[in-house]
């Protein structure tokens, strides 16, 4: 389960940094880097919500690099069993679509060999 809530937390994060980049507009900014203020703005509200900006961004980003951190060693796992090994795992815990005898007929195994492939793939 703390590997599935990992997988969600990624790509929450990746997604806010993907809206921020978003609400950037390169052809909009001065040589200093600061967009430049909308008719009506003064410039300093723009540059304090630019500032603020690259703070979350800069917070998002750290708290993204620790969860992939926290991904890899599971992914490398993962990436070393056998397609049927890692399968079997993909169905027992990634997903609650499935439950243990509807993921073993998927597989068209008895339940009892099913449990056994799920434990010798977890070793």
């Amino acid at each position: 389960m703390a590997y599935n809530a990992l997988r969600v937390d990624r790509e929450e994060l990746q997604q806010r940094l993907d809206e921020l980049d978003k609400s950037i507009r390169p052809g909009q900014s001065r040589l200093d880097g600061m967009p430049r203020a909308v008719t009506g703005l003064h410039s300093a509200p723009v540059e304090a919500t630019t500032i603020r900006r690259e703070e979350v961004g800069g917070k998002l980003t750290l708290k993204l690099d620790e969860v992939k951190e926290r991904l890899e060693p599971i992914e490398w796992a993962l990436a070393a069993l056998s397609d049927t090994d890692r399968e079997i795992l993909r169905r027992s815990f990634h997903s609650l679509d499935y439950s243990m005898s509807e993921a073993a007929a998927a597989f068209g195994l008895p339940l009892d060999q099913f449990r056994y492939q799920m434990g010798k793939a977890m070793r």
